[in-house]
């Protein structure tokens, strides 16, 4: 999911948002049904 070539907004946004899965672990990946 990341890409060397992205802005700094973007890569801040994907830290962001890995953190926010990251509070929910498997549960999330699972109810995505990854």
């Amino acid at each position: 999911m990341r890409s060397r070539n992205a802005p700094g907004w973007f890569q801040a946004w994907i830290t962001s948002m890995e953190q926010f899965l990251n509070q929910f672990g498997l549960l999330g990946y699972e109810a995505m049904g990854v």
